[in-house]
């Protein structure tokens, strides 16, 4: 790319771009790493502040609109990365950019040869090199704005998984983003919950702190408490052995049953995890909610009273 449009571009000048013939606007980048005139632009853009609901400021669209204008092409446009104009936008949390960019593919024609019944839904799912849509970068840099604005804009687009195998809510719940996990829960009819390992968001919600992300999946996903990883480890099992115990507590409220799963491997419960590793408050809560978890053995035959007396011979 010429330095010269480069600058302009940065610095949000249309002038230069106009004497620009459209089919070779669309093919000037930068080297190597393939940056449109407008993925330029988008990333040497200032944040986007939300100053009052509603009210978003920080930032001008109108160069977007003006090269937009010009030459519509740049719209869905990869760099060498994979990442489209909004994937640039959500990451960097320019709101108003990505309400735009989103308001501008929903007025382009539909392209029946292409297969593309909805640019504005093809953007949504657009995925770059590490398999990220726009919403997967949202969540992950916790870009709250961008992420309601792309939300709102269908949330019927069915987010799969990315490279990581994580999906846009479990990246939510693995960072404690109560707010983002809301929005997603709320708005979203059947939202995606699938993690790495056969984790879900509630296995990664147990490591957040509060409980807030744990509290708002066990009442519109309360089914998650008996999902086993490829461990057979179960969220109260992550909680019982990392001595969470008022995240143990939360999860035997919404369902005992949990408490009666043994792993995979050795059968274990998660009352035996918390008794091995030495976490007496867990250990009471799960025999406060299942007494009779007591008796369940794991496949050496050792009950909770082995694991007592071990873990009291080691200290």
């Amino acid at each position: 790319m010429n330095p010269k449009l480069y600058k302009a571009a940065a610095k949000g000048d249309i002038e230069p771009f106009k004497e620009i013939a459209k089919d070779e606007l669309g093919g000037i980048v930068t080297d190597d790493t393939n940056n449109t005139v407008l993925h330029v632009n988008i990333m040497a853009s200032p944040p986007t502040l939300q100053i009052e609901e509603g009210e978003i400021s920080g930032i001008s669209t109108k160069f977007v609109e003006q090269i937009l204008d010009l030459c519509p092409s740049l719209l869905c446009k990869a760099n060498a990365k994979g990442d489209s104009p909004l994937h640039l936008a959500a990451k960097k949390g320019h709101a108003a950019i990505v309400e735009f960019l989103i308001a501008f593919a929903k007025k382009q024609p539909i392209d029946l040869e292409s297969g593309v019944e909805s640019t504005a839904r093809h953007m949504l799912e657009l995925t770059n090199e590490e398999q990220n849509t726009p919403l997967h970068e949202a969540v992950r840099l916790r870009m709250v704005d961008a992420v309601k604005i792309l939300i709102k804009a269908d949330p019927h687009v069915p987010y799969s998984t990315n490279r990581n195998g994580e999906t846009p809510l479990y990246m939510a719940a693995a960072n404690g983003s109560v707010e983002i996990v809301a929005e997603i829960l709320q708005n979203c009819p059947s939202p995606a919950h699938e993690g790495p390992d056969g984790k879900t968001a509630l296995h990664a919600a147990v490591y957040t702190y509060p409980t807030g992300v744990v509290k708002q999946l066990l009442e519109k996903k309360t089914s998650l408490t008996g999902v086993q990883d490829e461990y057979g480890w179960t969220p109260l099992h992550h909680a019982a052995y990392s001595g969470r115990e008022f995240t143990s507590k939360l999860l035997l409220e919404y369902d005992k049953s949990a408490a009666y799963i043994g792993d995979r491997d050795r059968k274990m419960t998660a009352l035996l995890l918390a008794a091995s590793r030495g976490h007496i408050r867990v250990v009471d809560e799960i025999i406060s909610a299942c007494p009779d978890c007591c008796e369940q053995v794991d496949e050496r035959g050792w009950n909770l009273l082995h694991f007592a007396m071990n873990v009291s011979h080691r200290t």
